[in-house]
């Protein structure tokens, strides 16, 4: 699962850098218009202005025809990479032999062989959650933020007993999971932003993504999902880092397709 995290991250890092660049060249595109208008009295007639205009549309037309279809490429590796995630997270994570050899397999003919030989601390995604606020250290979930930047951890399905968001919890911070527990821990952190404790929408998008990284995720439009403080997350025992249902502080339904 790591590994197709990893390579999702960095497929989508091509993807923004090349949007990035295809901004950058409309911007000297009109750069370069304005210029034009500006030479025009260099050319000796209107028909040695015209053949240079044409082209210069047609150097850009290949250009843009170019950026066009990379990005058409990326775009559809990342929806091979997605699927593939998809089908890895169906089975909690733990897929049986044969899938899981033809999952490395597709992960090398999709261009991301060079993950597998490398060290986990080298990876581009690992290096970017150093940099991210709310991030525990060793945290290895996903990270997202709510409209008022208030950070909201996402563990792994089945990692209840994962020490460092429990660790992390303080104060006012509250965890969301779905009713049957069949779903990642979710931890909506507004210990961190002053004012944010009392936020319905803040609350909510932790729900929705409670909801979304849950086994139903895919199959329900909404997903009931309980929410409670680190009082009420097990200790010890064979339940610890669940949640109490009996003791929770409330319930929100949650809306996957919200994310």
């Amino acid at each position: 699962m790591e590994v197709l995290d990893e390579a999702l991250f960095r497929q989508q890092s091509a993807i923004e850098a090349l949007d990035r660049e295809v901004e950058r060249k409309k911007m000297e595109e009109t750069d370069n218009q304005l210029a034009t208008l500006n030479t025009t009295v260099a050319y000796s007639n209107k028909l040695e202005l015209e053949t240079a205009e044409r082209e210069s549309r047609g150097g850009k037309r290949k250009k843009i025809s170019c950026v066009e279809a990379r990005r058409r490429e990326l775009c559809d590796i990342d929806l091979r990479l997605q699927d593939l995630r998809s089908t890895f997270e169906r089975t909690n994570g733990q897929p049986p032999q044969d899938k899981l050899q033809q999952a490395k397999q597709q992960t090398i003919d999709l261009g991301y062989g060079s993950i597998l030989r490398q060290p986990q601390s080298s990876w581009k995604s690992t290096k970017a959650r150093c940099k991210e606020f709310g991030r525990p250290l060793g945290f290895d979930g996903d990270i997202f933020y709510s409209h008022l930047g208030v950070p909201i951890l996402v563990g792994r399905i089945k990692a209840h007993k994962d020490e460092v968001m429990r660790n992390a919890a303080q104060g006012s911070d509250l965890w969301f999971q779905v009713e049957d527990l069949n779903g990642a821990r979710v931890l909506l952190r507004t210990s961190l932003l002053r004012g944010t404790a009392g936020s319905k929408q803040c609350r909510q998008m932790a729900a929705d993504l409670a909801a979304k990284y849950s086994v139903w995720g895919e199959e329900y439009d909404s997903i009931p999902v309980m929410y409670t403080d680190s009082r009420k997350v097990a200790k010890r025992g064979s339940r610890i880092g669940n949640m109490k249902k009996s003791k929770s502080l409330g319930r929100i339904m949650g809306y996957p397709q919200n994310i």
